[in-house]
């Protein structure tokens, strides 16, 4: 029998593009900033980390059903400024659009 990793137990960061003026801010700076835009998808579970952890952030909110990606797309668009994702998913995602890896900051 075979039991795949669950998603919940992934590991997730916050990315956020490379020339944003919170690249080099740590993730706890990034908690008290109340003019931080975080790209979630409502109910999904970064939905829960954000509501948690980044009180003062203002959401930016993605239907439940957007295409996978959207998150990562509206950081790169500066729609949003950080967006939190599975490291897998984000290195696949940037792959397949031919998007050079640097341009986005894990923290």
């Amino acid at each position: 029998m075979f039991f795949s990793k669950s998603l919940a137990s992934s590991n997730i960061y916050g990315y956020v593009h490379e020339d944003s003026q919170y690249a080099d801010l740590s993730l706890e700076d990034l908690k008290n900033n109340t003019k931080i835009r975080i790209a979630v998808k409502e109910n999904d579970t970064h939905h829960d980390i954000v509501q948690k952890y980044f009180s003062y952030a203002r959401i930016v909110r993605l239907p439940q059903l957007a295409p996978v990606g959207t998150e990562i797309e509206y950081v790169l668009d500066n729609r949003a400024d950080i967006a939190f994702w599975e490291d897998k998913l984000v290195d696949k995602y940037l792959v397949d659009r031919d998007i050079a890896p640097d341009i986005l900051i894990q923290k």
